[in-house]
């Protein structure tokens, strides 16, 4: 079925990753429109631009449309959305570099996804585990196999799928693995340089310590599956209010 699809990402316009998902849905007979911001956005999460007006610069590049927001990933939903309001779903990513574990709090990537759904409409965040990706528009095709064989009987506009790929030829690629969100996430050291009334904080990151980590989606990633994790946008635990506000109040059910 051919599908009109909405695709960003918090890299920027300029990257081989949208581009190369683009091509192999126009491949497919698929309408790839992009919105993307007009710079690397990664790390922003939820951020939104709260100006009145934001702009944005049209491009193409080999025959495809892109349309570079002066904004965040939000913003490319919001606006891709209003101006192709009959898309059938977007896509986040193709993302350089993974979003797993904790890390999809600040996602830009999976940020996307998320407010698609919101939007009513069926979405993925993709990721591929590399930031100077080797096989990326293989890795492209693939996925768009994924997405008409096997995808497509379990997106939804319920939840979002955030999926991650390892940067390896297909054939080497161990199989599809659902899996939970692991609670690791990258960590970072900070040290500080005072000079005058200046001070300086500087960042270096490294990667968790996955040892002892089962059945997650930081394991198998790393053991070269591809990794699908829904990921619910309703924040409420209904449960958890009424233990709580009979806690704070127990003459009342339900209130506080």
């Amino acid at each position: 079925m051919r599908m009109k699809i909405l695709i960003v990402n918090d890299d920027g316009w300029e990257t081989r990753g949208i581009l190369e998902l683009a091509k192999a849905l126009r491949e497919r007979d698929h309408e790839p429109i992009v919105f993307a911001p007009a710079e690397n956005v990664s790390g922003q999460g939820t951020s939104m631009n709260l100006l009145p007006t934001v702009m944005i610069d049209v491009h193409e590049k080999e025959g495809i449309p892109m349309f570079a927001v002066h904004g965040t990933t939000i913003d490319c939903v919001m606006i891709g959305t209003a101006y192709a309001p009959d898309v059938d779903m977007v896509i986040s990513g193709i993302n350089y570099g993974l979003n797993t574990g904790g890390d999809i709090l600040t996602s830009g990537t999976v940020a996307g996804a998320q407010d698609a759904i919101r939007r009513d409409y069926p979405s993925v965040a993709v990721s591929i585990n590399s930031y100077a990706p080797q096989h990326l528009p293989e890795v492209a095709r693939y996925f768009c196999d994924l997405l008409e064989n096997k995808l497509k009987d379990v997106i939804s506009n319920k939840y979002a799928l955030n999926i991650n790929i390892p940067d390896l030829p297909v054939n080497e690629i161990k199989g599809i693995v659902v899996a939970p969100i692991s609670e690791k996430r990258w960590l970072k050291d900070i040290t500080f340089e005072l000079n005058g009334d200046k001070m300086k904080a500087k960042f270096r990151g490294y990667k968790p310590d996955i040892s002892g980590e089962r059945d997650t989606d930081v394991n198998y990633i790393n053991q070269n599956y591809i990794t699908i994790s829904p990921i619910l946008v309703n924040y409420n635990d209904y449960n958890l209010i009424q233990n709580i506000s009979r806690a704070l109040n127990p003459r009342e059910r339900g209130r506080v």
